[in-house]
This record gives C-alpha cells, sequence and structure tokens, in this order.
C-alpha cells in the first residue's frame, strides 16, 4: 500500500512542477506547513522509492526534523490529491 501511494504522489508531482504542502513539527512539537518542491526518488542505498524535498539552508526544517523525524507530504493536481 505503501509504494501505491508513493507511485501516485510520483505522478502528481509531475503535473504540478514538483509543488508540495509538508507538514512538521516544531521543537516544541507543533505542526507547521511549508511549500516546498518535492519528489518522489529512488532511495541512493537501499533504492526504494522515497519522498525527498527542498529546503532553504537558513530554515528550522532539518533541525527540526532531527528532532521529529516525521512528515507528511501532500501532492496534488487540480482536484485530485494524496497525502505520504
Amino acid at each position: 500500500m505503501f509504494v501505491v501511494g508513493l507511485e501516485r504522489a510520483r505522478e502528481l508531482s509531475s503535473q504540478e512542477s514538483g509543488l508540495a504542502v509538508v507538514i512538521a513539527h516544531r521543537q516544541d512539537g507543533s505542526p507547521y506547513a511549508s511549500v516546498v518542491n518535492a519528489a518522489v526518488v529512488d532511495h541512493p542505498i537501499a533504492g526504494g522509492p522515497v519522498v525527498a524535498f527542498v529546503a532553504r539552508g537558513e530554515t528550522r526544517k532539518l533541525p527540526n526534523l532531527r528532532l521529529h523525524p516525521r512528515v507528511t507530504v501532500v501532492f496534488r493536481s487540480g482536484w485530485d490529491w494524496i497525502a505520504v
């Protein structure tokens, strides 16, 4: 089921210039959302599909992800969407 969702996310991201919404967590655990460039790519070591996204260097995303290593990424095209 997870791989099926990632394949659907891959389709939708290719239709919307790779824009997606990432919901992550601040240091205090509260959620926040950001629009990012994201895509489903093959993991460089394991080879399976994973979601990758770009974050500017001065943002808090990477330190927050290290503290709370979970996110939800929403890909959409028109009214069609999937959250992974």
